[in-house]
């Protein structure tokens, strides 16, 4: 049996549904980089939480209809 996950290339940074075999090899994958983003923005919006924030960093949402501040 397979197992299915995410995945994000090192190389290129595209986030991947991949169906993994038993020894951790790639057997098949889909590219969900801008479907992920979209959901995320949109899961944004629903529950009104504009900034997330984790070991990586902080990523703001502005809506289209708000100004960004400093000029962003």
């Amino acid at each position: 049996m397979s197992k299915l996950d995410l995945a994000i290339s090192e190389m290129t940074g595209r986030i991947y549904v991949a169906r993994f075999g038993k020894n951790g090899d790639v057997l098949e994958k889909t590219d969900v980089t801008d479907k992920v983003i979209g959901h995320l923005i949109r899961h944004m919006e629903i529950v009104e939480t504009f900034e997330y924030t984790c070991g990586a960093g902080t990523l703001i949402f502005i809506p289209s209809d708000q100004e960004a501040p400093n000029g962003h």
